[in-house]
């Protein structure tokens, strides 16, 4: 008897984990929080500082469609944020600064996939996503050397591929809490001009970009 009932018990568990994860389910959010492992250099390749990219607050929305294990993905954010005003530089024999300001808009907009490991709730899941990413940055640039002050504008096109794990954390019955670490690599190109503050000189240049770097995401998404 205990084991027809310990077998009955087991065969609701596993029809209710598997009956959890026949439906369909459509879910629309918003990025709460996003941290970037990389810096990004402020003057447009221009010296050797970098600037530590702050962490992104409500930078965008998310939505999502889900059917068994599998999901598709959508995603769209906005940030903006800016570098620091000054660098110094200091040796043995002299110090020098150099500083200025930059200003960075960053547009996203993506497509992607997902696939839930485990079954309950898939609640552990592997996503991939290709995210066209466009970012413009202007900004000026000042040095203790005579004539080498300029300003700059700069655009960034290209696309990110992210490939990670995913963990979704219920809150409620609709509401839950999902966060995304992946390796995140960019490939584009970015075209820069620059306009010297001494004379009526000006340069411009393109170059194809490659980085890689990990990314960590926390979504708040509802669920119809």
């Amino acid at each position: 008897m205990k084991t027809v009932s310990l077998a009955i018990i087991l065969s609701c568990l596993l029809h209710t984990a598997v009956a959890q994860n026949t439906g369909k389910s459509f879910e629309i959010g918003v990025n709460l929080v996003m941290l970037h492992s990389n810096s990004v250099n402020p003057y447009g390749m221009i010296n050797n500082s970098s600037y530590v990219r702050p962490i992104e607050y409500v930078n965008g929305v998310f939505f999502r469609y889900v059917k068994n294990r599998w999901g598709l993905r959508a995603q769209a954010a906005y940030a903006q944020y800016y570098s620091p005003n000054i660098h110094p530089l200091v040796s043995s024999t002299y110090q020098k600064e150099f500083g200025g300001r930059a200003e960075y808009k960053e547009f996203r907009l993506g497509l992607g996939t997902q696939f839930a490991l485990t079954t309950y709730k898939n609640s552990v899941y592997a996503f991939a996503d290709a995210i066209y990413r466009n970012r413009f940055a202007s900004g000026d640039y000042n040095d203790d050397v005579v004539g080498s002050d300029y300003t700059f504008t700069s655009s960034q096109n290209g696309f990110n591929f992210l490939v990670g794990l995913g963990y979704k954390i219920g809150l409620s019955k609709r509401l839950c809490l999902s966060p995304e670490l992946a390796v995140d690599v960019f490939k584009g190109r970015e075209s820069i001009h620059r306009n010297s503050l001494y004379s009526s000189q000006t340069s411009s240049g393109m170059s194809n970009q490659t980085n890689t770097e990990l990314s960590l995401k926390l979504q708040l998404t509802y669920t119809f």
